[in-house]
């Protein structure tokens, strides 16, 4: 849960098998590219396991309970395409492409100030609420753009004042 709450977008590479706890931890993730060679598996109840690492929750919630139920009772594997097909992932490319724009993708995310990354994904977590929140989402995302102008102007303020004082000199 924590790995999802943090404030920080949180990128799940899957360059191989994502079978038991790496399964679960990749779905705790806010992003997630697998290559072609990606296979994505429970196995938890070949193991007399029930599941860990919140699974069972994070994908019922991106892929729905038909695919949850599949990947869980049935131990299905599926493949990095199918993954995609389902919504288990965002992208899925060959494995020598794979490293290299998980990392495009981090430096589009850095290059967001890290205020609004944090206001940004609060909103969306709270989205993700149950039903008795819902109402909550639109006075926290109200809340939460507000913050974000004021930090907005915050460093507009800061820039014009650089620019001044370079100008003085």
């Amino acid at each position: 849960m924590l790995l999802h709450q943090m404030p920080k977008p949180t990128i799940a590479m899957v360059g191989g098998p994502a079978v038991g706890a790496r399964f679960s931890l990749a779905a705790a993730c806010d992003l997630r590219f697998a290559s072609e060679d990606a296979v994505f598996a429970a196995s938890f109840m070949p193991n007399g396991l029930s599941g860990d690492y919140g699974g069972t929750f994070w994908w019922t919630r991106i892929a729905g309970t038909a695919v949850a139920r599949r990947m869980y009772l049935l131990d299905e594997t599926v493949p990095g395409a199918e993954a995609l097909r389902l919504g288990m992932v965002h992208e899925v490319l060959p494995g020598p492409e794979l490293a290299a724009r998980v990392r495009e993708v981090a430096g589009q995310l850095t290059r967001t100030p890290a205020e609004l990354l944090a206001l940004v994904k609060d909103n969306l977590n709270q989205a993700e609420e149950d039903a008795d929140r819902r109402r909550f989402l639109f006075a926290n995302e109200a809340v939460n753009q507000a913050k974000a102008g004021m930090a907005m102007m915050a460093r507009m303020q800061k820039a014009v004042a650089r620019q001044a004082a370079s100008d003085e000199s």
